[in-house]
């Protein structure tokens, strides 16, 4: 804290030995206590079409680039997995690998791997591998609408993790 008087001080008047202590006391004084009662820092992005917020209790070192690190995280799987923009690397995916086998990422790899043991131990119920038929009912551009029973059936032959094959050997994707 520097008064107005201060501002107008030349450097001798300045760093005399009582100004410097009346100047300096704010930044030798010991930190307030901790609040009685409980405060968090939070930090919020949005992301992936919800808000996320990493929380802290009050006094964690660091906690603003802790918050930062973690909130970045977020955006490298947006920025990985996001079937709404053409340069990620699962719009990637599946603009090709009904082509040809694709290599992604490793813990894309992983990731989609884990899908399809789910998958299976859920004897389907749980399926990611359902692009198509999500765009069938219009939900992919939230343009909702009931599709034709003919619709329904066709989408049905080409959606599934039953044409999704690994190959982690090469750490590639194919869909049948």
């Amino acid at each position: 804290h520097v008064d107005r008087l201060s501002v107008f001080m030349n450097r001798r008047q300045f760093l005399k030995p009582e100004h410097l202590a009346q100047t300096a006391a704010p930044f030798l004084a010991p930190p307030p206590p901790p609040p009685t009662e409980t405060v968090h820092l939070r930090f919020a992005r949005q992301a992936m079409a919800t808000l996320f917020e990493v929380i802290f209790p009050y006094g964690v070192s660091l906690a603003h680039v802790l918050g930062e690190l973690a909130l970045d995280a977020i955006d490298q799987v947006e920025y990985q997995l996001t079937v709404y923009r053409e340069h990620s690397e699962l719009s990637r995916l599946n603009q090709r690998a009904w082509r040809h086998p694709v290599a992604v990422a490793p813990n894309l790899f992983q990731l989609l791997s884990q899908c399809r043991d789910i998958w299976q131990e859920t004897d389907g119920a749980s399926d990611v591998a359902v692009g198509a038929l999500i765009k069938c009912w219009g939900f992919y551009k939230r343009q909702g609408r009931v599709p034709t029973d003919a619709e329904l059936i066709e989408v049905e032959k080409r959606i599934g993790m039953r044409h999704v094959h690994f190959d982690s050997q090469r750490c590639t994707i194919f869909f049948e």
